[in-house]
């Protein structure tokens, strides 16, 4: 029986260094897995910071592009409410032109008209047979 039990630790120590190898490869193999995860945990950490700041930058940016298409909009408006009143301006100025002209016309056919009067009259007083009427043969 002595010489079962001395077996027995023989044996344990001859594979003892096997032994602790082994569990000195585990610890170091454990503390590389949680490394690990620590490391993975870090970077799940960081990305989400990162998506967040992004979500936050998009979501600027939206309003900075709903902003500027308003501003187009109105600017839009703006330029066609005053290509209108453009249009009208010159339809107006073409219709002072018009009425200016036509004032201008009767204006000469009157002068016209008088210098003509002005003449007969001053052709019948220096000539007599003008004031006799006319006759057919």
């Amino acid at each position: 029986m002595e010489r079962c039990v001395f077996k027995r630790e023989t044996i344990q120590l001859k594979y003892l260094p096997k032994v602790e190898k082994k569990n000195a490869q585990d610890r170091s193999s454990q503390g590389k897995l949680s490394r690990q995860v620590a490391n993975l945990k870090q970077n799940l950490r960081h990305t989400t910071e990162q998506t967040m700041q992004l979500d936050t930058a998009i979501d600027q940016r939206k309003r900075e592009i709903n902003n500027v298409s308003n501003d187009i909009n109105g600017e839009k408006d703006q330029v066609e409410n005053g290509g209108q009143k453009s249009r009208q301006q010159k339809i107006d100025l073409l219709n002072s032109t018009l009425d200016r002209s036509k004032m201008l016309y009767a204006q000469t056919k009157a002068k016209i008209m008088g210098d003509r009067y002005n003449d007969i009259a001053t052709s019948k007083s220096q000539h007599p047979h003008f004031l006799k009427p006319l006759t057919f043969p």
